[in-house]
């Protein structure tokens, strides 16, 4: 038998030796092979940076000495790298390569015979922009034991491009569920606090990895994961979620701070006006409106049915004078005209205005004159001209950070020059952003417009701005209002001190519209924003307005709407048809109302929630020995019934949106399930032994489109306290659903 071979072909590292004559196999022994190497496999590839890829294979054969990797753009070889074994892996770095491309890469095994026949391929993910870091090194998370919270920990890389920010990516499943992104120098704000961060918002019971990349004006680097960890819940063995109210801490008199309204009132003609009972119910502490000057009218005649509404409330009074300047410079079909165009045609009008409106309401007994006026409303989107934008699509770019910020100066002076008492406020800006680099490029921020006011000493005596985007900021974890609005307040208070010229006296914070427009017809969320801006009372809010938006849920209000003062619908509350009849929302609302004052004031008393997706606010009465306990369960915009809310997702905001996740859009949310959440409390009267009665009343979602009675209460539970404190487990709680408790000395 002959034995036949072949040159440049390769034997398995093995030799067959067959005896002469006998036919048979001799021996099967390993030794050297007798050809180039096969195909290396399992390649794949990883950018590191802009100009940099890290390449991986599967370990090859024992004889194998080296390999050589070649990263090609189409036909052509843009860099080369050797490494000698053993070796798995090798960084190619090199000039040739650039930023935002996708290579392909070629690996071929070496040994004394040559090389492989044919290599292993792979392709690249697209390399990051030219001129990014390099990624962050030593990414490690650590879970604390007692509250469903990561801290992440991270290391700058010590070459390459400077990173100005840091993203953070919190990841279950294979599937990003939050993100946050905070600024290195020369940050306003939201700075990286060095390099940890603690997450909040994630799902208690889940195991957790982080992904974390630095970024720069030329966009994001490469991201480093970290290690796993799996949280804690905060609560007792076993339990997902717990909430804890004190009846006997009090903070303060409850005053309704988040009562505030908006119009919506009702006009004239035969449009109804909206039901004045339903108005006195909810107690109003604060109105925001306008008065727009009638036509043709000698003496001035500013009456409104909204503001005359509002005189039947206790309700401090904001004017918003950017409306009556629209109303006043805008002629049939056309937007406002810009104040720039014609600076002493608009400090004429407002100086005119102001003194007008003042001398209206003083000769109209009842009327109170406003607490504040709002010079402008949303002045960061004043640049998106266009057919419902406040000026035209012609007009829009005019309205530039230089032109607004001048614009609130000469505004300032004017109203300051009629009566140096008056409040003034701004800026009631639409996106909270604190700097250039949070905000949409050309539009004003916050921290831009006190950088102005303390050089042109603008001592506001008051700051605003808007909790009403449908999606969160760069700088929050997630859009639940207790972690979002409580951020949002500590950055505007840093911001203050960062100027010490305009804190004497120090402004107090309005949130002069708060509801993202796809959640404000949903329980869950009106109740948990409530208790996040109860929550900032101590941090300076003294004021909180719902939104007011056009909604696609109240087709059966035939308008489709549920803001504007045409249509009595009170921000959303009640139904166009007829004024009265009422939403879910109204009775989270109504609920507050009474927890602030019945038969006489509440106090506001100490609450606490193990997560930020379940809100809580609680009050005691003495004059009724109640303990009042408002909860909000809010996940997603769908709330338990996916899919129903029509305005879920429908609402964009204008311009550039900034906060879209770093790896592209968010998973689809799936509504989690309802849970049964235990509530410890400390009831403050009565016997601290004795027994107690807790009922509830449930604000369920419905399809959005059909008004409600008032819901009945029931009883949960009669439990006897210890030591005046007792834990009870509530009815399961629903995403989006709202459960108000009343605890009181059980009557035999």
């Amino acid at each position: 038998m002959r034995l036949r071979t072949r040159t440049n072909r390769r034997w398995l590292g093995a030799v067959i030796a067959l005896v002469a004559g006998a036919g048979t196999i001799a021996s099967i022994s390993p030794a050297k092979a007798l050809g180039p190497p096969s195909t290396p496999q399992g390649v794949w590839v990883q950018p590191y940076n802009w100009h940099s890829v890290d390449v991986h294979w599967n370990a090859g054969a024992a004889d194998i000495t080296s390999y050589r990797i070649e990263v090609w753009l189409g036909l052509t070889s843009k860099a080369t790298a050797t490494c000698n074994t053993p070796c798995t892996s090798k960084r190619v770095d090199s000039a040739n390569l650039t930023g935002s491309t996708v290579y392909s890469v070629k690996v071929w095994a070496h040994n004394s015979f040559g090389d492989s026949l044919l290599p292993g391929t792979a392709t690249s993910q697209q390399t990051p922009p030219t001129g990014s870091p390099d990624p962050p090194t030593a990414v490690s998370i650590s879970a604390s034991p007692t509250a469903p919270t990561i801290t992440a920990s991270w290391t700058l890389a010590a070459t390459g491009n400077a990173a100005t920010y840091v993203v953070i990516s919190a990841r279950t499943g294979g599937s990003q569920q939050e993100w946050a992104k905070c600024y290195l120098a020369p940050a306003i704000v939201h700075t990286c606090n060095g390099n940890t961060v603690t997450i909040p918002g994630l799902t208690p019971g889940v195991q957790y990895t982080v992904a974390m990349w630095a970024g720069n004006a030329s966009g994001d680097g490469m991201a480093t994961n970290s290690n796993t960890a799996t949280l804690a819940t905060g609560c007792a063995a076993g339990t997902q979620y717990c909430l804890a109210v004190n009846g006997t801490t009090t903070l303060r008199t409850a005053t309704g701070t988040a009562s505030g309204l908006l119009n919506a009132t009702g006009d004239e003609g035969s449009v109804p006006v909206v039901n004045q009972t339903r108005v006195q119910a909810l107690r109003p502490a604060n109105w925001r409106l306008a008065l727009d000057e009638k036509p043709n009218t000698d003496p001035p005649d500013f009456f409104d049915k909204a503001y005359a509404a509002a005189m039947t409330t206790n309700a401090s009074i904001t004017l918003l004078i950017s409306d009556a300047w629209f109303a006043h410079s805008a002629t049939e079909g056309s937007r406002a005209t810009p104040p720039w165009n014609n600076w002493t045609a608009y400090t004429d009008w407002l100086e005119t205005y102001v003194a007008n409106v003042v001398d209206y309401i003083g000769d109209h007994p009842g009327w109170r004159q406003p607490d504040y006026w709002d010079i402008a409303n949303e002045p960061d989107d004043w640049s998106f001209g266009g057919e419902n934008a406040y000026f035209s699509a012609a007009d829009g770019p005019s309205a530039t950070v230089a032109n607004i910020e001048e614009f609130f100066n000469r505004a300032y002076a004017v109203i300051k020059g009629v009566n140096a008492n008056l409040k003034v406020l701004g800026p009631s800006v639409d996106l909270f952003a604190t700097s250039p680099a949070e905000g949409r490029p050309g539009t004003l921020d916050l921290g831009t417009f006190l950088d102005y006011s303390a050089s042109h000493a603008l001592k506001w005596d008051a700051i605003s701005w808007h909790e009403n985007t449908a999606y969160k900021r760069p700088p929050d974890w997630t859009d639940n209002p207790e972690e979002s609005i409580t951020n949002h307040v500590a950055a505007v208070n840093t911001l203050l001190d960062q100027h010490p010229s305009l804190l004497s006296p120090r402004p107090a914070l309005i949130i002069n519209e708060y509801g993202p427009p796809d959640r404000t017809v949903v329980p869950g969320w009106q109740a948990g924003e409530i208790a996040a801006i109860e929550a900032n009372v101590a941090n300076g809010v003294t004021q909180a307005n719902r939104s007011c938006f056009h909604s696609m849920n109240h087709a059966d209000d035939d308008t489709g709407m549920n803001c504007f003062e045409v249509y009595p619908t009170l921000d959303g509350y009640l139904s166009a048809s007829d004024g009265a009849s009422t939403y879910p929302a109204y009775w989270v609302s109504k609920a507050y109302a009474d927890m602030t004052y019945d038969g006489g004031p509440a106090s506001v008393v100490a609450s606490s929630s193990s997560h930020p997706s379940i809100g809580v606010f609680a009050t005691a009465n003495a004059t009724t020995s109640t303990l009042n306990i408002l909860i909000g369960r809010h996940v997603s915009c769908y709330g338990a019934q996916a899919g129903w809310n029509a305005d879920c997702g429908a609402w964009s905001p204008p311009g550039q949106p900034v906060a879209v996740p770093p790896t592209g859009s968010p998973p689809a949310i799936t509504p989690p399930a309802a849970v049964g959440v235990p509530l410890t409390f400390t009831f403050p009267y009565g016997a601290s032994n004795g027994v107690v009665d807790v009922d509830y009343r449930r604000i369920a979602m419905n399809n959005g489109e059909t008004a409600i009675s008032e819901p009945a209460w029931q009883a949960l539970s009669s439990p006897t306290l210890v030591n005046g404190t007792v834990t009870v487990t509530l009815p399961t709680v629903a995403d989006g659903e709202s459960l108000v408790i009343r605890v009181r000395v059980h009557s035999s």
